[in-house]
């Protein structure tokens, strides 16, 4: 007489995907490789709901762990965007700014919960790196600067704005935010490189090294400062590069020998270089 071996059973808990109760079964349910019925809706599903902390705000919810074989780990209500929405999102853009677009969505969402201007920077500072100023430009526009007295909040909101106005090529509006917030705070770097960046763009290479000295003496890395220099030289036509070039060689032909040899590159998206305010990131 054989003897047929007995496997033990796991029991497994979830939530009824109907109900939403807590219920356990045996088997594979987790894994959708059979169906239960609940014991108190009486309606069968392939799989339980699983309870899971949010990544961003700590809250419990429940997710669905087989759906679209989308691993979740951030609420809706942090979140905003269903796994349709991100699904659409990533179908047309690089997988990482699926990641930008939630942190802009839940910085957003933050900025009009609490009114807290720095959620609006960073959010813009997201935008900006999606290349989307018009929407960083629409978000900042919600701002009461007139309710707005800290000098340095005012400051780095001029600079923001200046920043998307920049990416917008509204060079005048740049121009003027950024002179705005350097009044406001004048021994801040990030206004001198904003100012520094759109005088090199208009082709006013002496004035756009003056503002980039100041920026370094006021903290600015000298290092950041020629790698700004030769990204805003690489996204130039071909007139203002010859400008440029002339310009860097006749200062330093050792340190900008790159600038002799670089030839016309296509137009490129600005790369935004995030920076620190007292715990807080906004771009230039």
């Amino acid at each position: 007489m054989s003897v047929q071996p007995v496997f033990p059973q796991i029991l497994k808990k979830g939530y009824c995907p109907f109900c939403k109760r807590e219920i356990s079964t045996f088997g594979d349910f987790l894994n959708g490789m059979q169906t239960s019925q609940c014991r108190f809706c009486g309606k069968y599903a392939g799989y339980l709901l699983l309870k899971e902390t949010c990544s961003i705000c700590r809250r419990q919810f429940l997710s669905n762990p087989i759906k679209n074989n989308v691993q979740q780990d951030v609420c809706h209500k942090c979140a905003r965007l269903n796994n349709k929405e991100l699904s659409e999102v990533a179908g047309c853009l690089p997988a990482f700014l699926v990641l930008f677009f939630l942190c802009v969505s839940i910085l957003a969402d933050e900025f009009k919960r609490t009114g807290d201007p720095w959620q609006a920077v960073n959010a813009s500072k997201h935008f900006r790196k999606c290349d989307q100023p018009e929407q960083a430009e629409k978000l900042l526009g919600e701002i009461d600067l007139s309710r707005i007295r800290d000098a340095k909040v005012r400051s780095a909101l001029y600079t923001t704005r200046g920043g998307v106005k920049r990416d917008l090529k509204d060079y005048d509006a740049a121009l003027e935010l950024g002179g705005q917030a350097h009044a406001l705070t004048p021994r801040d770097f990030r206004p001198c490189t904003l100012l520094g960046a759109v005088s090199y763009e208009l082709g006013h290479c002496e004035q756009g090294r003056a503002w980039y000295d100041k920026a370094v003496e006021r903290g600015f890395d000298e290092a950041a400062v020629d790698g700004e220099l030769r990204s805003i030289f690489r996204r130039l036509d071909s007139v203002k590069q010859t400008e440029m070039r002339a310009h860097l060689l006749g200062m330093d032909p050792v340190r900008y020998k790159w600038a002799a040899v670089a030839s016309s590159c296509p137009t490129r998206p600005a790369r935004v270089r995030p920076t620190s305010c007292q715990g807080q990131t906004y771009p230039d």
